[in-house]
């Protein structure tokens, strides 16, 4: 809802949920990662982000990789509480 609200004050021109990304090392795919929300700016920058309560080993790696493999895209990580 919230994404929609913004959507609608045209702070982002767009979004979009569970964006699969490939993480390859090497030319070989170690795993898919799926973001939970991905937006679009009004300049066309994308704004990856995560949606977390708690983190499992494999969460965490996967993170890990994402951010070493593009380190220039944007990427938050939100905290979920409870």
């Amino acid at each position: 809802m919230y994404l929609d609200s913004e959507l609608r004050k045209k702070k982002i021109k767009t979004w979009r949920r569970q964006e699969w990304v490939k993480l390859v090392v090497n030319g070989k795919t170690i795993t898919n990662y799926i973001v939970d929300f991905v937006t679009v700016h009004r300049d066309g920058r994308e704004e990856y982000i995560e949606m977390k309560g708690a983190f499992t080993p494999a969460a965490v790696i996967k993170i890990k990789l994402f951010k070493a493999l593009f380190p220039n895209r944007k990427y938050t990580l939100v905290r979920s509480k409870g």
